[in-house]
């Protein structure tokens, strides 16, 4: 059975869009045989919710006001945000759920947190491996999400900052991938995709025997 690997990201900005189509690339080039896919996941929401729209507009008027949510909502435990996002999350993005088990992908990889959401409420009824690559040299809360098998994030630092606030999470040191021409971490994300066994973020790296600190 050939892999299916989709890959998918937010419209915020184009530095999350440019990330999937990089590891698409390499994943297409390392294994031709595998079907890859690449959505934007605000395809899966209802027509009234414009995640881009907003993010521009408060990039544009609003940065106070996101510079606030964001250390606040950095600030929250994750149990407590947790509780938050996730039924809002499930009400308006049913058709990702409709489309991860429709499709079956046996890899998922997220370059948001706002698609990965979704993964916890599939994992029962579709056999992946999911993974998140973080394209933010900051790790904010948000980027942990139930339902993920690992994360690929910029460098030692990101890497150890995810172990302070998970320390069960596995955790690879990638780079973020921006473009086919950044070889090393296009090519250490995409290299492992199809081992559908036992995909890791990065091949050329041995399983983490502990997590960084």
């Amino acid at each position: 059975m050939s892999e299916r690997v989709l890959l998918l990201y937010s419209p915020a900005g184009g530095g999350h869009r440019a990330a999937a189509h990089a590891v698409a690339d390499a994943v297409r080039a390392a294994s031709p045989a595998a079907v890859t896919e690449v959505r934007d996941v605000c395809e899966f929401a209802p027509s009234w919710f414009r995640y881009d729209h907003a993010w521009s507009l408060i990039q544009r008027h609003g940065g106070r006001t996101w510079d606030w949510m964001f250390d606040a909502t950095d600030r929250t435990e994750v149990r407590a945000l947790q509780r938050v996002r996730l039924p809002l999350h499930a009400a308006v993005f049913a058709g990702l759920d409709r489309h991860l088990r429709a499709t079956r992908p046996t890899h998922v990889v997220c370059t948001h947190y706002l698609p990965a959401l979704a993964l916890a409420r599939v994992r029962a009824d579709v056999a992946l491996r999911a993974i998140t690559v973080v394209t933010d040299h900051q790790i904010h809360r948000a980027w942990l999400t139930p339902g993920v098998d690992a994360y690929c994030v910029a460098d030692d630092a990101a890497a150890r900052a995810l172990a302070r606030r998970d320390p069960a999470v596995a955790v690879e040191v990638t780079g973020i991938p921006v473009a086919r021409a950044a070889a090393m971490p296009v090519r250490a994300i995409a290299a492992d995709a199809p081992a559908a066994a036992s995909w890791r973020c990065s091949a050329a790296c041995p399983p983490p025997t502990r997590s960084p600190r």
